[in-house]
């Protein structure tokens, strides 16, 4: 097989202009998902050069029958290179290091979860898992005493630990260098500690779990968008009053979001991949974001929201339904034009393998919230939506697509939401 990568890579190398297409589609792809985890060609032509200078000539012009001392050679100095950081660690999932012309991502998430499952004790992993390593304590508290994952796999905590102190000590570097991180980073910040000034509706144990359930709901689709790379609605209404709204007031996490979206731009203005539509919708992202987390320090202090921050809480709803639509279609304005999958926010994707069961993650329709929240020195009941997170094995011969995953959803068979949801929802 090794030959076989070789005679594919030395072939590519043969045309400039298709190495140089492979490069920037890698780049590109890079900026969004992470750095390849597999071999790629290029790191093999590297090799094969630094060991044969003269590899084109006709003594190994042809790697389909290499031999055997060669091909040792060549794979001691490939892992010289650099080591890949992912390996299947679940049963029925190719280990080992691997060569992709386009090969999948490292992603920390993957990571995570690939070093927290124990074949038999414990096959597979939980979206839990990826929040209690970026240091969700509330998290880890339900991994411990609702499901007791100790008791399945002594060796958890400790792993858990290790994990833990590794992605501790990763830098915001680390975090900005692709989108799918920095998105990981934003979800991060709405696990931590209340910040100062939050209102009583923040500082309970029901709205840890909400927001838990809200970070593995966007790391479900996280992983649905991200399924080729990665290692594994509101609608108008016409009321003639502005209601004053209110922001969860959590400034760090917009404040991830916004650079995060500053990455974004970046990435596109710097490979002229930037249309008109996309530097009008980032920046109306930029200046919504900013205000979000300028309205949350607001919300802290106390201080009274402005008529255009109270206009923007109001209209952002249809804001986004604008720009959503345009993600599906740009000559689009409203959901109810939207047609397929698209019209409906389920969405599924299997994260990790063993035997022949899988574990799917997503997130089915969308759940109400009721919230009493100070505004002006009153309590007020607001209402907003959250995500409904679900999480179950599922038999791998039959992977679920969104099509199957929506129409169970609509006819009631999809697995129940997890059991620690039930701290802040009622009875479905």
């Amino acid at each position: 097989m090794t030959g076989y990568a070789l005679e594919l890579s030395s072939a590519m190398h043969e045309s400039d202009s298709v190495v140089a297409l492979w490069r920037e589609i890698m780049k590109v792809t890079a900026w969004f998902s992470g750095p390849s985890e597999a071999y790629t060609p290029a790191e093999y032509m590297a090799v094969t050069l630094q060991l044969y200078p003269d590899a084109y000539d006709r003594r190994y012009r042809s790697w389909l029958e290499p031999e055997p001392a060669l091909m040792e050679r060549f794979t001691a100095e490939l892992k010289r290179l650099r080591v890949p950081k992912l390996h299947g660690a679940l049963a029925g999932v190719p280990a080992g290091a691997q060569f992709r012309v386009f090969g999948k991502r490292y992603v920390p998430d993957t990571d995570i979860m690939q070093r927290l499952v124990k074949w038999p004790n414990r096959p597979f992993p939980k979206g839990l898992d990826v929040f209690a390593a970026l240091g969700s304590g509330r998290a880890e508290h339900i991994l411990t005493n609702v499901y007791h994952e100790q008791e399945r796999w002594p060796a958890y905590p400790e792993s858990l630990a290790r994990v833990k102190a590794e992605f501790a000590d990763k830098d915001s570097g680390f975090w900005y260098q692709n989108v799918y991180y920095a998105w990981l980073y934003a979800l991060q910040a709405l696990n931590g500690p209340a910040p100062n000034g939050a209102p009583q509706f923040m500082q309970n144990e029901a709205w840890q779990d909400k927001s838990l359930n809200t970070s593995c709901g966007s790391w479900a689709e996280l992983r649905h968008d991200a399924i080729l790379y990665a290692q594994g609605t509101l609608a108008e209404a016409d009321v003639p009053d502005m209601t004053k709204g209110f922001v969860e007031p959590n400034p760090e996490f917009y404040g991830r979001l916004l650079r995060a979206a500053e990455t974004i731009e970046r990435l596109l203005a710097g490979r002229n991949l930037e249309t008109g539509r996309t530097r009008e919708d980032l920046h109306w992202l930029k200046q919504t974001l900013g205000a979000l987390q300028l309205i949350s320090d607001k919300e802290l202090a106390g201080t009274a929201l402005t008529d255009d921050e109270l206009s923007l809480i109001w209209n952002i709803g249809n804001d986004v339904e604008r720009i959503s639509c345009r993600f599906v279609d740009e000559n689009i304005e409203r959901w109810s034009h939207v047609q397929g999958t698209e019209r409906f926010m389920a969405c599924v994707a299997d994260v990790a393998t063993s035997q022949h069961r899988c574990l799917e993650v997503g997130v089915a329709a969308g759940n109400t919230i009721y919230v009493l929240v100070p505004v002006e020195g009153k309590w007020n009941l607001t209402r907003g939506a959250v995500f409904s997170y679900r999480e179950f094995e599922w038999p791998a011969s039959d992977r679920l697509t969104d099509e199957k995953w929506q129409q169970m959803v609509r006819d009631g068979e999809a697995p129940a939401a997890p059991v620690w949801t039930k701290s802040f929802s009622a009875a479905e």
